[in-house]
Order: structure tokens, then C-alpha cells, then sequence
């Protein structure tokens, strides 16, 4: 076949220079290595391998690294890899000679465009036979097609134009620090994906129909093109429309807006009335920050690597999150464990109170029995406590509209409590965030005793992922975290979160303790739940409890002597 792009061309010869190093099998068999990621690491998750002869599996570590040996195994070879939280399933592949396989949505597509099949297919019959279907130059061409077409969603610098995707150092994020260049590609390819409210593997099956350089282009800007213009500087932040929640739900529900970075505007779109639009301002200090007004109030945003946003203005403060439609939102629906996290405002009279919600799901047939955790023993929280009754937790489209134009409507089966969702399913990420409205909670009231009230917020429910556990020594700048918030009157407040060090670390009990403006304080991994992070001072009272999300978010509660007050933050870049 000839490459007549001459731009093509070059790429594909800079590509064959990458491709000619490499290992092979011996007597004790065929070892190889790589990095799994979605542009966050795929952690704790099992790789599985076929070769030409023989087949293997290993588990990721917290960084998606992995590495399996195939006993007298002969490639060439493919392998798999899931996401827990999404059940995102990515493939790859060794042609013979070589023994580095990265697994990322860009080998995915690679191995689309070369087979013509879904990689999935291709995985589950794959054989000698198959495998005789593996050659350089195809492997080239698929290659260097696909790298052309998704130029434009990728990092769009010189440098990432000329990499193996299969071999190239991959530094994947997790969610104690972000990754490398080859890492930002990959987080930018997949916010493209959710901002266009498409999924990988539609994307795939665009590859697989491609012929060409300028077909796979045209496919893919036709499949994608709303995504295609981002925030100067910052490939993670795409075009398109977005919900506004705010923490205290003060705003009734989930807002729709659209943000256009081509054009530089933010547009409030409500259900009633004119559409609104507002200038987007660059931040000079930061990357993937901007401002722009909402309700004619000056508002701050920062964007995560996913595409998840933090904002904040002088009345409010809350998460900024892309819409999708629920064809994409299949992982919401899973039947597992879900850690969930509410912040809540109640009113008995004239007084609010705020509280904090953690509970623990666990759902079977369509069910969800709720276990409340505990914060008693200071030193051993726990998620273990059936809070569950005779209900059903059911959130669902309004009739005739899609989540994409509309919020899900949420409610439990005895109407003990109601609100508003949208959902967020990204790469690593399967998560919930639900605007409550009427949600009963007890509140001591002096004089009354104990009194049933309902409270207004914002819950996060998501599919847990363990974490990564960091080293000690590692040092956390003050400039490295961006968080917003309430305050003890409700006022929103945001700025940069402390600078932190680590000072030792117990792999066995999942716990490291670290010091924080010269205050010590224990950190327990997964506690009290999969996907927590509890965290407490070691002198003192009160206590921080987050989801972390290996794309650069977090949201949490911390827990202080005058009531629980809400927290999000996301990860930063000065310029």
C-alpha cells in the first residue's frame, strides 16, 4: 500500500526507528511489560494475555504498571485489560521481537484499524492463526493512521506526534499525582470522547470502517467534532454543554450551560427564558483555569483532567460536570459496591445545621442494601451498619427526555426522599451526583429533643476504585491543589490547598502519616470504605473524609467542632 501523505509518511519512518527495539522469548519464557491506563491508571486490575503460543495473566499495580511472563510462550501476542470502576476494556498488542505493550484507548483503536474487527473479537479468537495476521508494516500503517486521525482530540504538540503509544514511557495518573505528557494524550482524548458525548468503542468501530489517513480523519471529526476545540493550553478542557450543581442544592437541581472555547463563552441555558452568554477569560497564572460570569456574578473555574470542573463565586460553589446522555452511562448501573458521600443542609425553623452522609452500597438484582458508616471508634471507622428497609432506589429519565437535555429523577421507593442526578461516566470514573431535595435526616433541636427534618445538598455516588499508596518523603506543594468549598455561615470560599509531606507509610494497614502545616495527621486508605480517604489529626477532634478520583478530582467533607462542611479539589498547573 503507498502512503501518499508525505506528512503520513514521515510519521510512519519516525515510528519505524521507535519500533525496531525490542526482546523476545527464552527458556524460561516470554516476559514483556507496559503500562495500563485510560489516561488514569488502571489499578488492581487483571491483565490477560494471549500468544501465538500460550497465554498468562498478572495484576496492574496502583500505577497500571504490570508484567507477565508466558512460559515458552511465542509471540506475537494480545492482551486485556478492564477497568474496575467503568468496565472499560482496553486491548493491545507485542508484535514478534518486541516485549513492551502499554494498553491505552489508543492502542485500542490501533488494533481496530489493523484487524477490522472490535478488539474484543479479535481478543477472544485470537490464535496462530490470527496472530500470522500481525506484521510490521500493518502495524505501522494502522498506527500512524490513527495517530493522524485523533491528532486534533490528543496533545497537540510536535513532540507527541512522533511516539509509539505501545512503547513510550507512559507515566499514568493516579490519585496522588498526575502523569506524564504521554499520560495528558491520553486525558485529553478521553474528555474529547465524553465532551462529545460519544464512547470508545464507537470510536473504534469508526477505525474499523477507515481506510485511509484523510477516511479515519473524516470519521473521526464527524463522530467528534463538537469536542474539537478546548481551552487554550488545556486539552482536558472541550467544548460542550455541562450541568452546574452547586453543594447546598440552593439552585433546585442541576443548571444547563454550554461552554464554546472557539468562541470564548459561557452560556446559561435555562428551562425558562432567554439563553444568557458571558466572555471567558484565560487565567494568567494557571493552566486550565478561566473565568466567566454566571447570574452576572464574576466566576472562577478550574478543570480537571477529565473534563470535571471546580466553581465558584461570591454566592456559590460546586462541581461544573460534562452532560451525557444515559447511552453512555451503562457503568451507573452496575451491580457492585458504591461508596457514597453527601453534604447536607437541614432547616428546623429559622436554624440550619449541616451534616455529613457516608454510607456504603451494595446492590444486587436491581437493589440496594445501604450500610451507614460509623465514626464512633476515631481509630477504626466502619461502613457496617444496615441502614436498609424495604425500598428501592430508582433514578430515571423524565418521560420522553434523555440526560442529556434533563437530570435523572431520583426516589426511593417509600418517597422518604427525592432529587435530582446527573451522571458522569469518564474513563476511570463511574460516578452519581445527585441534587437532593427532600432528603430526611434526625436533627437535635434544644428543647425538643430529636426532631425529623428535611435537608437539602449534594451526594456523590461512585464506583470505588482501591489507591494508589504514596512513599515516604513525598512532598506536596501548596500550588499543587486547587479546592472550593463552604464555609461555617455557607459562604463559598476557595484558594489553595495546604502543602503537605509525607513522613511514613504502613503498607500493611493501608495508613501513612503525613504532616500538614506542621499539624500531624493519620490517613487511612480505603476507610471507611473502598474508595474513601479518612483522615484525622493526631492531636485534636474532627476528621476529613474524601473520594479521590485518579483524574485529578476529590470531593469531601470536612468534619469540624462546628458541623461538617463541604470540600472539592482539583489538581493544578501553574504556568
Amino acid at each position: 500500500m503507498i502512503v501518499k501523505n508525505l506528512r503520513l509518511a514521515a510519521l510512519m519512518a519516525t515510528l519505524a526507528a521507535l519500533v525496531a527495539c525490542g526482546g523476545g522469548s527464552g527458556s524460561g519464557g516470554y516476559t514483556f511489560t507496559g503500562v495500563a491506563a485510560s489516561g488514569a491508571a488502571i489499578a488492581q486490575a487483571t491483565v490477560t494475555v494471549k500468544c501465538k503460543v500460550g497465554s498468562g495473566s498478572a495484576l496492574t499495580a496502583a500505577d497500571g504498571s504490570y508484567a507477565v511472563t508466558v512460559a515458552q510462550g511465542q509471540a506475537p501476542c494480545m492482551m486485556q485489560a478492564s477497568q474496575p470502576s467503568t468496565g472499560l476494556t482496553l486491548h493491545s498488542m507485542i508484535e514478534e521481537g518486541s516485549n513492551i505493550a502499554n494498553i491505552t484507548p489508543v492502542t485500542e483503536l490501533i488494533v481496530a484499524h489493523l484487524f477490522k474487527k472490535t478488539p474484543k473479537d479479535v481478543f477472544d479468537t485470537f490464535d496462530a492463526d490470527r496472530a500470522s495476521e500481525i506484521s510490521a508494516s500493518g502495524l505501522l500503517l494502522s498506527q500512524a493512521i490513527v495517530l493522524e486521525a485523533t491528532k486534533g482530540w490528543r496533545l497537540a504538540t510536535p513532540s507527541q506526534e512522533e511516539f509509539d503509544p505501545f512503547k513510550a514511557p507512559l507515566r499514568s495518573g493516579t490519585t496522588l499525582a498526575g502523569g506524564n505528557n504521554f499520560d495528558g494524550t491520553l486525558d485529553a482524548l478521553m474528555a474529547s470522547v465524553i465532551a462529545a458525548d460519544t464512547s470508545l468503542p464507537a470510536l473504534a468501530e469508526e477505525m474499523i470502517k477507515a481506510q485511509t489517513s484523510q477516511d479515519a480523519k473524516s470519521r473521526t471529526t464527524a463522530l467528534m467534532s463538537t469536542s474539537l476545540d478546548s481551552l487554550q493550553d488545556c486539552s482536558a478542557a472541550r467544548s460542550g454543554p455541562i450541568w452546574l450543581l452547586d453543594f447546598s442544592n440552593s439552585q433546585n437541581g442541576p443548571r444547563r450551560f454550554t461552554v464554546d472555547y472557539k468562541q470564548g463563552t459561557l452560556t446559561d441555558e435555562p428551562t425558562e427564558g432567554s439563553a444568557t452568554s458571558s466572555q471567558i477569560t484565560l487565567s494568567a497564572t494557571e493552566y486550565c483555569s478561566f473565568s466567566a460570569a454566571v447570574d452576572n456574578k464574576p466566576t472562577e473555574f478550574r478543570v480537571s483532567d477529565s473534563g470535571l470542573m471546580l466553581w465558584k463565586n461570591a454566592d456559590y460553589a460546586g462541581l461544573a460536570i460534562p452532560r451525557q446522555s444515559l447511552l453512555n452511562q451503562g457503568p451507573l448501573l452496575y451491580q457492585t459496591t458504591q461508596a457514597s458521600l453527601a453534604y447536607l443542609v437541614a432547616s428546623v425553623g429559622e436554624q440550619d445545621s449541616t451534616h455529613a452522609i457516608a454510607n456504603r452500597f451494595e446492590w444486587n438484582d436491581g437493589k440496594a442494601t445501604i450500610y451507614g458508616c460509623d465514626f464512633t471508634d476515631i481509630s477504626n471507622p466502619a461502613c457496617n451498619k444496615d441502614l436498609s428497609r424495604d425500598f428501592t432506589v430508582t433514578c430515571l429519565p423524565k418521560l420522553g427526555a434523555d440526560a442529556r437535555e434533563e437530570p435523572l429523577e431520583c426516589r426511593r421507593s417509600d418517597n422518604a426522599a427525592a432529587g435530582q442526578a446527573v451522571g458522569f461516566v469518564s474513563g476511570a470514573t463511574a460516578t452519581t451526583v445527585i441534587a437532593v431535595s427532600d432528603f430526611p435526616i434526625l436533627v437535635p433541636v434544644p428543647g425538643f429533643g430529636v426532631v425529623e427534618a428535611k435537608a437539602r445538598g449534594l451526594m456523590i455516588v461512585t464506583q470505588p476504585t482501591s489507591q494508589a499508596m504514596p512513599s515516604a518523603g513525598d512532598v506536596t506543594a501548596q500550588s499543587s491543589r486547587w479546592f472550593v468549598g463552604l464555609g461555617p455561615t455557607g459562604a463559598p470560599l476557595a484558594g489553595y490547598a495546604a502543602s503537605s509531606s509525607i513522613e511514613s507509610v504502613n503498607l500493611a494497614q493501608r495508613e501513612y502519616s503525613s504532616l500538614e502545616n506542621g499539624n500531624a495527621l493519620l490517613n487511612q486508605v480505603d476507610k471507611p470504605a473502598i474508595g474513601m480517604l479518612y483522615s484525622r489529626p493526631v492531636v485534636g477532634s474532627g476528621y476529613r473524609l474524601s473520594i479521590p478520583s485518579a483524574e485529578g478530582w476529590t470531593f469531601g467533607i470536612d468534619a469540624t467542632a462546628t458541623g461538617p462542611l463541604p470540600r472539592a479539589s482539583v489538581r493544578t498547573r501553574p504556568r
